[in-house]
């Protein structure tokens, strides 16, 4: 029985991974046509390239002011299937250190 239920979800991976992007929480119109851009069109594209590497090829070619720290938020957040303002602080920071950008400012009084 074990066996069976992996496969199942492995399937049910797979077909959620062909969805396009559009499907994805946290994404919106401007961030899809982004992702469009350097190629990514299904959850199976970004997942491939992951939040980072994506972040990185956007902001290449759209430049640091259009693709800030939110978009990256917004990539990692939707790969893990939840809004992009609840990725947490210590998350933020070690994705801003793996883009190689500034992490954010912390908060005072907290």
């Amino acid at each position: 029985m074990p066996a069976r239920r992996a496969n199942a979800r492995s399937a049910n991976a797979r077909s959620v991974d062909a969805r396009p992007v559009d499907a994805l929480v946290s994404l919106g119109p401007v961030c899809r046509r982004w992702l469009e851009g350097i190629g990514v069109r299904t959850v199976a594209d970004l997942r491939a390239m992951g939040a980072v590497e994506a972040f990185g090829r956007v902001r290449a070619r759209e430049g640091p002011h259009a693709a800030t720290r939110n978009l990256l938020y917004g990539l990692h957040a939707a790969l893990a299937g939840v809004h992009w303002m609840t990725v947490d602080e210590p998350t933020k920071i070690r994705l801003c250190e793996a883009a190689g950008i500034a992490p954010p400012a912390r908060r005072r009084g907290g």
